[in-house]
């Protein structure tokens, strides 16, 4: 059985330097990748900027390890690659075993050769072009899908010096990993800009403590997974230093920072060693077992480190804190996660389902796709509930008997199917997590079979029906909005679409998983041929979507409601869509507004609004969501909007 854990399923790779061994880095790569882990972003110095590069251009961990067997010989031995006449216009060089003449013969460029370090700059360049289908000579910062941050060392000024799309975003990425891979004692230091730029594995071997005196906004969220040489040794600072340090955002990248007492949104770090031993520059070739072992051992180094995790998960659980400063994923934040990659069937087992209310756009989407929902519930689920579940095709019943455990099954019955467990009472599995069935698992096989039987033994609770969307007229939603919220008492309103480059947020921190609920959202109005975002419902039920809500704020257009969506078109390149806009709030906005998108990071778990937003007012909160509850209740008879207040707010806002 194999385990993946949610924990790690976005987070950012820090790679530390070491020498050649470093080759090692992309087999660790590969076997994170494979154990279900999305770098969403990468640092690194040294020998490590190859890789953390090619890691932020998108390649795959097995396009890593091809990459990184190409490149091993050449560059790190001094060899020159040969530019072949086409290399002019963009296509790939091939390299030659071939030692270099000295640094400064200028016979080398009359042959068309490049030194070591230009060579790898030369190399590295055309590797980013092709991948990323770019014309231009240069491939710079802005032009990565990932950010990246490089750290060199600046060998004139005696400190550090980083690279990163928040700092330099037009500086040629190639160049910054030729100056933080050469070797001042093999190679001549880089001169660049006035400095002397060399190896930054001179400072540390981690992407350096000295970025604490560069005027760091705010700590990143993203857990880091730290991958370092075995045999490189670690360079403390004197007191207060730790090797496992808490983490540190410089612009959009994860750097290392002080240990000591937490921020008040720490991100911790997981550094997982490599027993690299001490490898030579001439066993680095493609021909000898040296790069082959290298690479082994970074794999199986992950993977061990993985295996364990798969204890901890049957010892404590992934609802629990794995770590002292670690919030998980909920299993609700799991499920929106991972619904999105079913293709034939979804088995949910629960208690009342009230959770539910927030993964109703992508069951919508799935059930619309023809995938097969069932829903078992362990306690009584509200009426109206199990009707919006029915209308929206997925058909819900209730067990007399114990569950036992509570989750998500995704395509149980395929080879490559997941199933979220939350709780296991005969200690097997305990907490959330994701549990894999590429080699079969008999405990999860018997829970699939247990929850089968008890499916067909269990009462129906709703009927099942194909989705219907109809249009809330314009009126009901003004009407809500202005009785619920009661800063827009006085409000003047109008549904019109708006620019999405002029919305501006409010949230620091966004929620992976409301990301993922966002992207069905955008796709529902996609299949049903309605205009985003205009009002909706599922036809006979409790379930409604609303416009983004937007405030006129001193000129300025502040996103209350729907930053999820917004982002969400940001990213698919939609420039227009439909908004409530509110003229006239009788208070400011219970937040300070964002300057811009850029300030704006995914999260794998959930953080308060204290944290969310900066210089937050709970007293200026405007109260959306029971607006939209109301709009909800004036289309059930049995409940009017009068009787709104009666019944609990499940309309999540996004």
């Amino acid at each position: 059985m194999r385990a993946k854990t949610t924990y790690f399923g976005d987070t950012t790779l820090v790679l530390a330097g070491g020498g050649v061994g470093g080759i090692a880095f992309a087999g660790a790569c590969l076997a994170a990748e494979l154990r279900g882990c999305r770098f969403h972003a990468a640092a690194a110095t040294s020998i490590g900027a190859i890789v953390a590069t090619l890691v932020a251009a998108g390649f795959s961990g097995r396009e890593l390890v091809r990459l990184i067997c190409e490149i091993s010989h050449p560059d790190l031995l001094g060899g020159r690659v040969r530019t072949e006449p086409s290399d002019r216009s963009g296509s790939s060089g091939r390299f030659d075993p071939v030692p270099s003449e000295p640094s400064g013969k200028s016979k080398d460029r009359a042959e068309g050769g490049l030194h070591a370090s230009e060579s790898l700059q030369h190399w590295m360049n055309l590797r980013l072009r092709e991948k990323l289908g770019i014309g231009r000579p240069v491939v710079t910062f802005s032009d990565l899908p990932r950010p990246l941050m490089i750290l060199a060392a600046d060998l004139r000024r005696g400190g550090a010096q980083a690279w990163s799309r928040v700092t330099d975003s037009q500086m040629p990425v190639g160049l910054a990993v030729r100056c933080a891979c050469t070797n001042p004692f093999h190679c001549p230091p880089i001169e660049f800009e006035g400095r002397l730029l060399a190896d930054g594995s001179i400072l540390g071997n981690l992407p350096a403590d000295e970025t604490n005196n560069w005027g760091l906004e705010h700590c990143a969220q993203l857990p880091a997974l730290v991958f370092r040489l075995a045999t490189t040794e670690r360079q403390d600072r004197g007191p207060g230093f730790d090797s496992v340090r808490s983490l540190q955002c410089l612009g959009d990248i994860v750097i290392s920072g002080r240990a000591g007492p937490p921020p008040s949104l720490p991100a911790p770090c997981q550094q997982i060693e490599i027993p690299g031993g001490i490898v030579s520059l001439m066993d680095i070739t493609p021909s000898r077992p040296a790069v082959r072992n290298l690479l082994r051992a970074g794999y199986d180094a992950v993977t061990d480190f993985f295996e364990n995790e798969k204890s901890r998960v049957a010892k404590s659980g992934y609802v629990r804190r794995r770590l002292d400063v670690a919030p998980q994923p909920t299993l609700v934040d799991q499920t929106m996660i991972q619904l999105r990659s079913a293709r034939r069937d979804i088995f949910i087992a629960g208690g009342d389902l009230s959770w539910s209310w927030e993964l109703f756009p992508i069951l919508a989407l799935k059930t619309l796709e023809g995938i097969s929902v069932r829903i078992l519930s362990a306690k009584s689920v509200d009426p109206s509930l199990a009707t919006t579940l029915g209308q929206l095709g997925c058909d819900v019943r209730q067990s007399t008997a114990d569950l036992l455990a509570y989750g998500t099954f995704i395509d149980p019955d395929d080879p490559d199917g997941a199933a979220i467990l939350v709780k296991l009472f005969d200690g097997q599995l305990r907490g959330g997590a994701l549990v894999g069935r590429q080699c079969g698992s008999g405990v999860l096989a018997a829970l699939v079979d247990r929850f089968h039987r008890l499916w067909e033994e269990g009462i129906p609770q709703n009927t099942i029906a194909q989705p219907e969307f109809e249009s809330v007229e314009w009126h009901v939603v003004e009407q809500a909005l202005r009785a619920q919220v009661g800063q827009y008492r006085e409000s003047v309103f109008s549904l019109q679409p708006v620019e999405v480059k002029d919305l501006l947020p409010l949230a620091q921190y966004l929620g992976v998983a409301r990301l993922r609920r966002a992207d069905a959202v955008a796709d529902l109005y996609e299949r049903t041929g309605r205009i985003l975002f205009e009002p909706m419902c599922v036809r006979g039920s409790s379930w409604f979507l609303a416009p983004p809500v937007i405030e006129t704020v001193a000129g300025r257009l502040a996103l209350i409601d729907g930053v999820h969506r917004i982002h969400h078109c940001r990213r698919r390149g939609i420039a227009t869509v439909n908004a409530i806009l509110v003229h006239e709030a009788s208070e400011p906005p219970p937040a300070k507004i964002c300057q811009g998108w850029d300030q704006v990071l995914p999260l794998p778990f959930h953080v308060g609004r204290n944290e969310r937003y900066e210089q937050y007012e709970e007293a200026r909160w405007r109260d959306v969501r029971s607006a939209w509850t109301a709009v909800v209740h004036q289309s059930l008879p049995a409940r009017p909007s009068s009787q709104a207040s009666l019944y609990p707010s499940t309309l999540p806002q996004s």
